[in-house]
This record gives C-alpha cells, sequence and structure tokens, in this order.
C-alpha cells in the first residue's frame, strides 16, 4: 500500500469530485466547534475555515440554519478561486451569509492580505 502525507488527504477531499464528502467534513469541524464551545465556557470564540461556496451548497447552508452559531467564527477563504462568479450567485452567498450573521455566527476573511484576490 502506498503512504502520503495527511493533507493529501484534504487536498483530495476539495475536489470537486469529492464535494458531498467534503460538505459532511466540513459541517463535522463545524459541530466539533459548537460542542467545544458548549463544554468549555473559557472558550469565547472558534475560527473555522470554510470556502465561501460552501454556502452555496443547500445541504450545508440549511444545516447551519438548524444550529445556533454562537461563538462560531466563519472564516471565508479569499482565493479568488473560491468565491462565487456570477452576480447571481454573489447575491445569494451575501444574503446566506446575513442570515447566519443573524443567528450568531460571526463571519470572518481568512489571512486577509496573503492572497492573490486583494493583492492585485
Amino acid at each position: 500500500s502506498r503512504t502520503h502525507a495527511p493533507w493529501m488527504d484534504l487536498v483530495q477531499l476539495k475536489h470537486v469530485s469529492n464535494r458531498r464528502e467534503y460538505i459532511t467534513w466540513k459541517l463535522g469541524e463545524i459541530q466539533n466547534a459548537q460542542n467545544s464551545t458548549s463544554l468549555f465556557p473559557k472558550i469565547r470564540r472558534v475560527f473555522v475555515n470554510t470556502l465561501p461556496r460552501d454556502f452555496l451548497d443547500e445541504r450545508f447552508y440549511s444545516t447551519l440554519l438548524g444550529v445556533s452559531g454562537k461563538g462560531i467564527v466563519l472564516e471565508l477563504d479569499e482565493s479568488k478561486n473560491s468565491w462565487p462568479q456570477n452576480e447571481k450567485s454573489k447575491k445569494l452567498l451575501f444574503y446566506r451569509l446575513q442570515n447566519l450573521r443573524d443567528l450568531g455566527y460571526e463571519i470572518a476573511l481568512d489571512d486577509i492580505g496573503e492572497n492573490s484576490l486583494f493583492n492585485n
């Protein structure tokens, strides 16, 4: 059997053909973050990296709507390829992000200024 670096699993998971598995994994990360804020009251916020296009996925979005966002900061990847490219999808993304903010989620840009989206 071949061995590979653990980060390769994440790279493969992010591939478009593995979208369902990726969303399941990402929802698990958010659930773990929520559990942490419940179990350890001194933890005020937990940051979870996400891709902006994740919020266009119906399962991902509807699952987040069903749980409290208190203490969860959803960090949006700043790379250009992770953002929707058409106006309709952009509007839907921002509408959904506002709904999540209303539920207590905080929204942040991940490592702003570190990527070409903001440096070009």
